[in-house]
């Protein structure tokens, strides 16, 4: 799991927009949004993957996201950002979601019962 940051202009994407699109997507695993304009996820998917689903739903709107790690991420941000920059963690939301395999169902590993 890797955390990435999308930056975009609330202004012109109201946050709510962008966060209740994230909520449906089983490619994001959690989120949290530091302030206005600014949304941390948790993804098994590459910054590619995740920039064309966004696209996708909101093709006119101007954003930037990128990978964060502790080691090339700076600033000022409350002790949870960074914990949830530090280690990132499934919210849950996906785990019991029998279409939903997470990295496993990207490398083709299948672990549901057999009949």
């Amino acid at each position: 799991m890797k955390v990435y940051i999308i930056s975009f202009n609330p202004l012109m994407l109201p946050v709510y927009e962008l966060l209740n699109y994230l909520d449906t997507r089983t490619e994001v695993l959690n989120w949290y949004s530091p302030f206005a304009g600014t949304v941390l996820i948790v993804s098994n998917h590459n910054q590619t993957f995740l920039s064309n689903i966004i696209s996708m739903q909101f093709p006119l709107q101007h954003f930037l996201i990128t990978e964060a790690t502790i080691y090339n991420t700076d600033g000022r941000l409350l002790n949870q950002a960074w914990e949830f920059i530090r280690t990132p963690k499934s919210s849950g939301r996906w785990d019991n979601d029998v279409n939903y395999k997470g990295f496993e169902g990207l490398l083709g590993y299948d672990d549901s019962p057999k009949k």
